[in-house]
């Protein structure tokens, strides 16, 4: 899992933006949570105010349905 959660600047390609090896680590984990909730559907929570990090760096998670914002 990567270590933080990197600097996105709106506007500018999130690879370019966190780094190639940042970007990797992110699209690993998003992979790895999608196959969590195929296989058992696991549902990560995720706090609202993410949701823009969550969006760049976890896309197919985001856009599938596979987390639930809380407050």
């Amino acid at each position: 899992m990567p270590r933080y959660i990197p600097d996105i600047h709106p506007g500018v390609h999130v690879k370019r933006s966190v780094g190639e090896e940042t970007y990797r680590q992110w699209a690993d984990l998003d992979r790895l949570l999608v196959q969590l909730w195929v296989s058992h559907s696991v549902r990560p929570k995720v706090e609202r105010d993410t949701r823009y990090y969550v969006e760049c760096l976890l896309p197919t998670v985001e856009g599938g349905g596979v987390i639930d914002l809380v407050d």
